[in-house]
């Protein structure tokens, strides 16, 4: 996953293609390439703003979830999430494995927030941790948000630092324990 602006050829060696075009400034793309290296699909969201994906991850079923943030409304491959206030909101994209939309649900917050990395947990439940900005303490602080496959939300916590804390990295250990950095 990433962030493309413009026009982005997606070529494969064997010369299939697909051309995205971003819908504003940058758009998200999410790309399956086949053990040869060949092109499966490649897939976009966005809208006029910026909006970037940043992490990926994938379940035992196949199934991809992808984090990163989204500002005012975009169209992920179907659905359609608005942002809170007109700012930056984390998502969780769910893609199947042919690259249709399971689900989309995003983190909303007064100010800024977005999602940083994912993983998935050995009972394939989808971790995210990102970056929240905290009106009340005027700080940058981290969550960590766990949602089950299907997209249903299971918790969100927020951790606060004195002026900064933020939470880029996450995983879990051998018993399902949440990891972050």
């Amino acid at each position: 996953t990433g962030a493309f602006q413009g026009n982005a050829h997606f070529i494969t060696n064997s010369g299939i293609s697909k051309t995205l075009t971003s819908l504003g400034q940058e758009d998200i793309f999410v790309l399956k390439i086949g053990t040869d290296g060949q092109l499966i699909w490649v897939i976009s969201a966005g809208e006029t703003s910026d909006d970037i994906g940043y992490d990926i991850a994938v379940n035992s079923n196949g199934d991809i979830f992808v984090t990163g943030t989204f500002q005012l409304g975009v169209n992920f491959n179907g659905p359609t999430l608005n942002s809170t206030n007109y700012k930056n909101d984390a998502f969780i994209w769910a893609i199947a494995p042919d690259g249709s939309t399971n689900s989309v649900t995003n983190y909303p917050s007064f100010f800024d927030s977005e999602g940083y990395d994912i993983t998935v947990d050995r009972n394939d439940q989808v971790i995210c941790t990102g970056s929240y900005f905290d009106q009340v303490i005027e700080a940058t602080s981290f969550f960590v948000w766990k949602i089950d496959s299907n997209g249903v939300e299971r918790f969100k916590k927020l951790f606060f630092g004195a002026d900064r804390a933020l939470g880029y990295g996450v995983t879990t250990d051998s018993e399902n324990n949440i990891i972050v950095a």
